[in-house]
């Protein structure tokens, strides 16, 4: 028997947002070899993907291979600011349970970027 795992579009997007969110981390950390200041943004950003991955109901995981980034040439704070704006195209309620607190924390973090 196989199951299927049912996705809805917020579910993509919070999976684009957690994709996202790893992917600003890398570049955090390979910044901060010369800017030392970026690491502490970038461990923020580790921490909020993994908060945000805890909340994917159970088998969404499996579908990251889905999600597909037009990344060339993007930074650190351009996937930070990116992964913020796709919160955005959803109800909070349609986000996994507890999706506040992350988007909370995601908001701080694009804050800090943009000031």
């Amino acid at each position: 028997m196989t199951t299927e795992t049912m996705t809805t579009p917020a579910l993509d997007a919070w999976r684009e947002v957690i994709v996202r969110l790893n992917e600003a981390a890398d570049r955090g950390f390979d910044a901060a070899r010369t800017d030392l200041a970026m690491h502490s943004n970038a461990l923020w950003a580790m921490y909020i993907a993994a908060f945000a991955l805890e909340l994917l109901p159970q088998g969404q995981d499996g579908l990251f291979d889905l999600v597909a980034l037009d990344d060339s040439g993007l930074g650190f704070a351009e996937h930070v600011l990116d992964a913020e704006q796709i919160t955005r195209r959803h109800p909070i309620e349609d986000f996994p349970p507890g999706a506040s607190g992350v988007i909370v924390e995601l908001n701080k973090l694009a804050g800090e970027i943009t000031r």
